[in-house]
């Protein structure tokens, strides 16, 4: 059973979310359930360990800057709701090269699986595709333990030393 959640802390946004939903299930579209919530994305109302997958479009118009601090704080509270060794994050961004960067220095916590630019109305972006690891995402609880997983990229998929990650299939996660 497919469960999707949206979160923004703009209320317009939610409230256009909503109206789709009701759309689509009004329409019949919809395969499980969906639901729009107005929330700040550094404190997700999800429980540790408790989310499969997440897909974010983090904002990227020519307004919006690209703070390190920002993308580390993204980073932590995806690796703590995402299941430990088979979560994903999915992630579109204009500062790809950086959010890897940090994804990478959280070690044990991050694979690399994928990564791989993109065009959209003109603006060049990154897809991000992260493994949730073993090692805890929060470093102010243990400093240095946790796994110790290492990610050697290879072409554009990184295979993980820890455990065997499966790929995305083909055309996954592409945008035209």
């Amino acid at each position: 059973h497919l469960r999707a959640l949206c979160f923004d802390r703009d209320p317009e946004p939610i409230k256009l979310a909503q109206q789709n939903i009701k759309h689509a299930v009004d329409k019949g579209l919809l395969k499980g359930t969906c639901e729009a919530m107005l929330c700040d994305a550094k404190q997700l109302p999800l429980e540790e360990g408790s989310v499969d997958a997440v897909v974010v479009d983090m904002p990227f118009n020519h307004v919006c800057k690209i703070q390190q601090g920002n993308f580390i704080t993204a980073l932590r509270e995806m690796a703590r709701m995402l299941k430990p060794h088979t979560g994903r994050a999915v992630i579109l961004s204009r500062g790809g090269g950086l959010l890897v960067k940090l994804a990478t220095e959280l070690q044990g916590v991050w694979c690399v699986e994928r990564q791989f630019g993109v065009n959209i109305g003109g603006l060049d972006a990154s897809v991000v595709v992260l493994v949730r690891m073993g090692g805890d995402w929060d470093a102010r609880k243990s400093a240095n333990e946790g796994g110790k997983g290492v990610c050697v990229q290879e072409s554009e998929t990184a295979m993980c030393e820890v455990f065997e990650a499966e790929p995305l299939p083909e055309g996954v996660g592409m945008f035209t």
